[in-house]
């Protein structure tokens, strides 16, 4: 019996997973008045090949849905299911509804026929009453989330009656708050912003928003009884006061300064007159009590001292688009951007002077023309070039600029900040190789060349970015693929101005790219990058003033001397040597020579050959090197000068130049030939070995003594240059036919707290 019973359950068994293998679901078509499809049954679990698209006269077919989401056949089938065919006119009528309140025409809207109207109308209010909705008669309301137009529409506001709205405080706009906070004093220095005393601007060009921050109460009129509640919108008067040079004037409500407040919108649109000068605003809620009016100051939000300049209002990131405007085809990113400004009903021949904050912005992918990112496709099409592909996809293009600003004769833009703050710091890196635009090869540690902004142009143009907190989406890490992280700004061609930024976690901040106009940056400060704070390349007039800059990567300034065409390196007058000045401004980038910039440029090797010289100036009382606690040794590498005919270090001979405040220039090659002494030493007496130069006047260069053992020399044999070479507060080595390496001088035996 037990055997009999064993093969009944198993014969059980396989019947039933063979009734389970064969299951049927049925598919029902409902066409939605079109021609008919009869039902089919297919497998259990399978895909259905969709039948032929049905017909309707007068409509063209749109799709099959499935509960409102969309059915193309490729999704799997477990249980009976019903396709509803959608549809659209194929010559839609426009069809206008008509808002009405308490009889009197309240607003106008269009939209096509058997579509969803989206553009409604603010919400009309009402003194002790509460708007409920739109209504077609006096007990049907008009859902236009879910009701298509068939015909044209009248419908009428109604209200409760038995509760109203009221207004229970009102506070200084979120964004104005942001803005005087970010201006605030801070107990975290590296957050405080240099100047605080810079005025907000707005820009003439767009309605500036000017909405309070407010709470309501919805009240029980016969009760008295109040609970919290949201409101959409609401209607303010806004009041404008001209600052006239001794106090703030009242505007009229017709004025040349001003072409349009909305006060439903909460909104000011200032004239072009307006630009250059100064305005303060009141803006109060209507609908208050009678007891509130008595004490309106309580329920009026106060926005004063600012300024209006000829520019664009931007509130989200796809309005930095206005940011943008190239003049010559770039890797179709000229294209890419019209198609982009065109998709987001963004005026593409309007270039605004300058384009300014009003609220802190992220910058996402969606944000900007998906060319500048790698697609799967385009990732599968360089075939095994590419090591990490699923890493690779999603990641930006090298050599590619998101924004590009090209400025014409005299021109001037500005990107204007308010304190506020501007994110990258969720884009991706470059981890492909494209190296303009060839076949990627390589790994995902790159040296980055992607530029968040470029601006170039003429030599009589003028550029700046003032008043902004950014961050980049590369970090100073060990882990190198931050190593493909952006450059903030790249300038060539015109001047330019950073004017009171803090910026954080970029790949390079700011970059003079081979322009003779000023690169001007005063009162900023720079934290944390992976590579330098600033990278000069081949630019003739750097200033850095009454700024603050810690934390690279590597060194706070890499300087290039650029060669074009057929440069001679052994010529002593082509090319384009950098040069750069700091005026009373801190620059720190503690390294131990570990740190993965170090390995990505190849220098690793050369930092035990630098950290040996350091034994002269030990022996001296000084020293350019600190020991930590844990035993790790540090330099403050503060800037290399090298060649720009490689991303790494070179013994190329260069020119370059650096000077801190009215101190002797570290000059690679005798910049201006100021000192003969120091060209002389650098052009004959350490071609087999190194020199050195302090601020406190000293030079030196190691050579041979008669014994044959190396030791430091005096140039030209004047002695007074060796005795000052231990003075002073920094020290630039001279490597043997090439690069220079600037380094903070200490008294001996300092130690560095992490």
């Amino acid at each position: 019996m037990t055997k009999k019973f064993s093969l009944l359950l198993v014969l059980c068994t396989l019947l039933l997973t063979l009734v389970a293998c064969t299951s049927k679901v049925t598919v029902t078509f409902d066409t939605a008045g079109g021609s008919q499809i009869a039902s089919v049954q297919i497998d259990a679990g399978g895909k259905i090949q969709l039948p032929a698209n049905p017909t309707k006269e007068g409509y063209t077919f749109v799709g099959w849905f499935v509960e409102g989401e969309p059915f193309d056949g490729s999704q799997k089938i477990d249980n009976n299911i019903t396709l509803v065919a959608h549809w659209k006119k194929t010559n839609p009528k426009t069809l206008t509804v008509v808002f009405m309140v308490d009889g009197q025409k309240y607003d106008e809207k269009t939209c096509l026929e058997e579509e969803l109207l989206t553009d409604l109308p603010k919400n009309p209010s009402k003194e002790n009453s509460r708007f409920v909705g739109w209504f077609v008669d006096d007990n049907t309301q008009f859902d236009f989330t879910k009701t298509p137009l068939t015909e044209d529409l009248i419908v009428n506001a109604h209200f409760d009656v038995t509760s109203r709205v009221i207004v229970y405080a009102v506070a200084l706009a979120d964004d104005f708050v942001e803005f005087n906070n970010n201006r605030a004093t801070k107990t975290e220095k590296n957050t405080e912003f240099a100047d605080l005393t810079q005025s907000y601007v707005v820009g003439d060009d767009n309605p500036w928003k000017v909405e309070p921050h407010m709470s309501f109460r919805l009240e029980d009129i016969a009760t008295g009884h109040s609970e919290s509640t949201i409101v959409d919108e609401w209607e303010y008067t806004i009041r404008v006061y001209h600052y006239n040079g001794s106090d703030y004037e009242l505007l009229e409500t017709t004025t040349d300064l001003v072409d349009k407040i909305d006060p439903k919108l909460c909104t000011i649109d200032f004239a072009e007159k307006a630009v250059g000068e100064t305005f303060k605003i009141e803006v109060v809620p209507t609908g208050l009590t009678e007891k509130q009016l008595t004490n309106v100051q309580n329920y009026t939000m106060v926005f004063e001292n600012f300024v209006v300049v000829d520019g664009y209002n931007v509130y989200e990131a796809k309005e930095l688009a206005y940011v943008e405007y190239r003049t010559i085809n770039d890797k179709d990113c000229d294209t890419a951007w019209d198609a982009f400004k065109d998709a987001n009903g963004f005026d593409k021949d309007y270039h605004p002077a300058n384009v300014i904050l009003h609220t802190n912005i992220e910058i996402t992918a969606s944000d900007v023309p998906s060319i500048f990112f790698y697609t799967q496709d385009e990732i599968n099409s360089f075939g095994d070039s590419v090591k990490n592909k699923e890493n690779a996809v999603g990641s930006m293009k090298d050599w590619y600029d998101l924004y590009m600003r090209d400025l014409g004769e005299n021109e001037n833009f500005a990107l204007l900040g308010n304190y506020y703050t501007l994110s990258t710091e969720h884009l991706r890196e470059v981890v492909v190789d494209t190296d303009n635009e060839e076949t990627p090869t390589g790994d995902v540690n790159l040296i980055s060349h992607a530029t968040l902004i470029k601006i170039r142009g003429a030599a009589t143009a003028t550029s700046k970015m003032a008043n902004l907190h950014i961050i980049g989406n590369a970090p100073r890490t060990d882990n190198e693929v931050k190593s493909g992280g952006q450059i903030l700004v790249k300038v060539e061609g015109s001047n330019f101005t950073a004017y009171n930024n803090i910026t954080i976690c970029s790949f390079i901040t700011y970059m003079p790219n081979r322009t003779d106009c000023q690169f001007l940056i005063e009162k900023c400060k720079g934290y944390e990058n992976f590579n330098s704070l600033i990278y000069n390349w081949g630019s003739a007039n750097l200033i850095i003033k009454d700024s603050e800059f810690i934390g690279a990567g590597g060194p706070v300034v890499i300087q290039d001397h650029v060669r074009d065409g057929d440069y001679d390196k052994d010529s002593d007058v082509n090319g384009f040597p950098a040069k750069a000045k700091v005026i009373n401004s801190k620059l720190e980038s503690y390294v131990t020579g570990e740190e993965g910039w170090f390995t990505l440029v190849g220098a690793s090797a050369l930092v035990p050959l630098v950290k040996n010289l350091n034994v002269a100036f030990v022996a001296n009382g000084r020293s350019f090197l600190k020991n930590s606690a844990s035993g790790a040794t540090f330099m403050n590498l503060i800037f290399v000068n090298k060649s720009g005919s490689t991303e790494g270090l070179t013994n190329e001979k260069i020119k370059a130049s650096f000077q801190f405040d009215e101190l002797p220039a570290f000059d690679y090659g005798a910049f201006d030939g100021s000192d003969p002494v120091l060209k002389n030493m650098l052009a004959e007496q350490y071609k087999t070995n190194h020199a050195f130069q302090t601020t406190g006047g000293g030079m030196g260069y190691v050579g041979l003594d008669d014994r044959g053992e190396s030791t430091i020399k005096a140039p030209n044999n004047q002695m007074e240059y060796l005795l000052k070479l231990f003075q002073g507060d920094y020290l630039c080595i001279y490597a043997q036919n090439g690069m220079s390496f600037g380094l903070q001088l200490f008294n001996a035996g300092e130690t560095y707290e992490i």
